[in-house]
């Protein structure tokens, strides 16, 4: 090996073999990411940056025999740490491949470990390691390079075995980058030399130069552009993924799950027990993955509990990587939401039966007063015609509060039985004409005690015969028809019908007030009424949208609102053409 080609080599190792290891070792360090591609591609990078830089000393050596050490080491001893650090690449790159596809550390792994270790161990310590040129051109055969061919064959195995786009991209990248190396050190370094007659030294020096930038290059683009380490979760979504008190699942493209919090396998031990995860198919219906958020119970035969989801999908550019599933246990939340509805529900049971009787007993005193106590009765001061009048103004109070009072009942009454599924529908074919022209003459009482408010039809097309329920709707258009009112100092109030598609669709337009933007979902929550509350909020059990609510829902329907406050309020609902009630 001549004086130029070793200065040279010394000059590549350090730019391009070394450069290359420290640069991309440098940028792992600092991006924020933690996990296990990161962590072992940090030991691979290091141990590959020591690597090169003992091949340059080595260099240095040859190129001046007369040296005895360098920073207080013998050459033979430089010679075993570089010898030593190969090998221990090759078992950091293997670490790195398990790592890359998400493989559990088994009993391969394991073996590999012992077996690389004992190499090495026997290259530091013994003192024949570097008597014969052969055994360790033989030891280098032996470890590094059957240790790549594993990792190779390893990768190729996953990548024939997966349908991760993402994760074959991976594979692929670093397959090419590691397998291209193990070629061209196999070809030229020891078949070609051999069989030309070449100088196999000076060959091999300046491909284990080469194969380090060429191996670093691979890792880099395979890490920038398949996401090594940016695809995963950043430190702070890493502890708050970790620490959250709920599970969560993330889910590859094919429905595979391939990662769960500690919350998740304490939720659920019988199903991510194992090392290796199952389909999200055997935890959870397959439907619910086109569900943004759903209610589901799981499919483990032990588990017999309520959970909300909410499913994220994770995406680069338009490259979908997977989905995050957010579960949160409501059984408890269910069990008394669901005492909390037989309460109400006894309760008013309770309350009505007295209230008929003083609602009763009230008509007739008033009756009997009216009739017969009113005529008789010939005040001799104002001060008795005043209190005969005021007997007759409380009477009057007492019925219309009453009436109020009742109408509350059996609202609550109506929606504790639509939400037990209790309620008795009476699903009859009807012409939807009639049904509205009902719910128009029985709101007639609400405009005639607003003259200054009107109602105006406006219907776009044939009115359709369907299957419903006509008493229960013609109560969904006149909670509809009575909010508009309430909301509505002056001017029209318009009912429109249309068919748009599949659906028919009924909608109640007025001019009013208006919602605010931050109120539109809570207009069709229980007792909930939008609005100041304290100078505008107008009188009303707060019940008549959420019960609207469950009617449309039942009948395979939709309701909404479009809104722009101090402009109007549009509530709309829907009634499928073909399909039948769904409760």
């Amino acid at each position: 090996m001549g004086d130029a080609f070793t200065i040279n080599s010394i000059v590549l190792g350090f730019l391009f073999a070394g450069a290359a290891h420290g640069a991309v070792l440098l940028w792992l360090l600092g991006h924020p990411a933690r996990n296990e591609m990161k962590r072992t591609l940090c030991i691979w990078e290091g141990i590959g940056l020591m690597w090169h830089i003992g091949m340059g000393v080595m260099l240095i050596f040859k190129l001046n025999p007369a040296m005895e050490s360098l920073v207080g080491l013998s050459d033979l001893v430089w010679a075993k740490a570089t010898h030593a650090f190969s090998l221990l690449t090759s078992l950091a790159v293997l670490g790195f491949i398990y790592a890359l596809m998400g493989r559990a550390r088994g009993l391969g792994f394991r073996i590999w470990t012992l077996y690389i270790g004992g190499l090495t161990t026997y290259t530091v310590l013994s003192p024949q390691a570097y008597a014969d040129p052969k055994f360790i051109e033989l030891m280098g055969v032996m470890g590094p390079l059957a240790c790549y061919f594993y990792s190779i064959g390893l990768m190729i195995h996953t990548y024939r075995r997966s349908t991760d786009r993402p994760l074959r991209m991976r594979i692929l990248c670093t397959t090419v980058g590691l397998g291209g190396a193990v070629f061209i050190y196999t070809l030229f370094g020891n078949i070609l030399p051999e069989a030309m007659g070449w100088d196999g030294e000076t060959i091999k020096a300046y491909i284990l130069i080469f194969n380090g930038g060429w191996i670093s290059t691979f890792v880099m683009v395979a890490a920038v552009r398949y996401g090594i380490v940016s695809m995963q979760l950043d430190e702070i979504a890493e502890d708050l993924f970790t620490h959250v008190t709920d599970p969560v699942i993330m889910i590859a493209p094919d429905g595979q799950i391939i990662r769960v919090n500690p919350a998740a396998s304490r939720r659920f031990p019988s199903v991510f027990s194992d090392s290796r995860l199952p389909p999200i198919e055997s935890f959870i219906e397959r439907k619910h993955l086109c569900e943004a958020s759903f209610e589901t119970q799981t499919l483990s035969s032990s588990e017999d509990r309520i959970f909300v989801c909410n499913l994220s999908e994770v995406r680069r550019g338009e490259e979908l990587l997977g989905n995050i599933l957010h579960m949160r246990d409501v059984t408890r939340e269910k069990e008394v939401d669901r005492m909390k509805t037989e309460f109400t529900s006894t309760v008013s049971h309770e309350l009505r039966t007295p209230l008929t009787s003083i609602l009763g007993f009230t008509k007739l005193i008033q009756k009997r007063f009216e009739s017969v106590i009113r005529p008789k009765f010939e005040a001799e001061t104002k001060k008795e015609e005043r209190a005969v009048t005021k007997i007759e103004e409380n009477l009057e109070v007492i019925l219309s509060e009453g009436a109020r009072l009742t109408n509350l009942i059996n609202d609550v009454l109506d929606l504790s039985k639509m939400e037990a599924g209790r309620i008795d529908w009476s699903i009859q074919t009807h012409q939807l004409e009639k049904v509205i022209q009902q719910a128009v003459a029985a709101s007639a009482g609400l405009f005639s005690a607003k003259p200054t408010v009107s109602l105006t039809q406006e219907h776009r097309g044939v009115l359709p015969t369907l299957d419903v329920d006509g008493d229960r709707l013609i109560q969904v258009l006149l909670n509809l028809l009575s909010n508009a009112v309430k909301f509505t100092d002056s001017g029209a109030i318009t009912l429109r019908t249309e068919t748009v598609g599949s659906e028919f669709i009924v909608s109640v337009i007025d001019r009013g007030v208006g919602i605010a933007d931050g109120d539109r979902d809570k207009v069709f929550e229980k007792y909930r009424q939008v609005g100041d509350h304290v100078t505008d909020r107008p009188k009303g059990t707060g019940l008549g949208l959420p019960i609207s609510k469950e009617i449309v829902e039942y009948h395979g329907g939709r309701i909404w609102v479009d809104s722009v406050l101090g402009e109007g309020s549009t509530f709309s609902f829907t009634l499928p053409l073909t399909t039948s009630p769904v409760g």
